[in-house]
Order: C-alpha cells, then structure tokens, then sequence
C-alpha cells in the first residue's frame, strides 16, 4: 500500500465522511423505511400494524403486477432507444455536416458532461 494512504487517513475521512453520510441519509435510510413498510398495514393516518407477508402475497397474487412489470419493461426500452436514437443522430449531424452556429451547438451539446 502507498505510503501517503498510511499517513493521511484522517484527511480522506474528512473528505469522504459527507459524501458518506448524504449517501445514508438519501439512499440507505429510506430503502430500510420501505422494507420495514413492506411488512405493514398503514392508512397514513392511523399506527401502522405489522402484517407480515400479507402484502407481498396480495402483490403476487394480482393481475396488475403483470401489467406493471410489462408497461415499466416497455417503457424503459423506448425511453432507452429514443434518448440514444437522438443523441446519436444530432452527434452525427454534429459532425459531419457544416453550418452556421455548428460551434455554439456543440457546446451546448457539451455543456452537461
């Protein structure tokens, strides 16, 4: 291991340390909240009441889980070939072709990354 990583552990922790604890705060924390309600019964009003796997065997047992799983595949696949469809076509029109304003275009095409 490289000596600098050796001696400057507690910088790196400073640095990661926010990075860390806004990932806790935004991803690992509301995925434990929704396993946890998975497992409830709740109006969003009442206490919340323990069901077990009652949930997840009415989920299962639906029609519209079919429906969802299908309309959710569909989506993400024409969503996916449109948005690369477009950027593959204007970064080749881009490139290839001449015309006024191609350099303003560019940067802005740019500008995201």
């Amino acid at each position: 291991m490289n000596t600098l990583f050796k001696k400057k552990k507690l910088p790196m922790l400073v640095f990661v340390a926010p990075t860390i604890i806004l990932f806790g705060l935004i991803i690992v924390i509301p995925l434990i909240q929704s396993a946890v309600m998975g497992f409830t019964e709740w109006d969003g009003i009442n206490k919340a009441t323990f069901n077990g796997l009652k949930n997840y065997k009415k989920l299962l047992g639906s029609r519209d889980l079919a429906v969802a799983i299908r309309n959710s595949v569909l989506f993400s696949i024409i969503l996916t070939v449109y948005q690369v469809g477009i950027g593959t076509g204007l970064a080749f029109v881009l490139a290839n072709f001449k015309f006024k304003g191609r350099t303003f275009f560019k940067n802005i095409y740019f500008f995201p990354v």
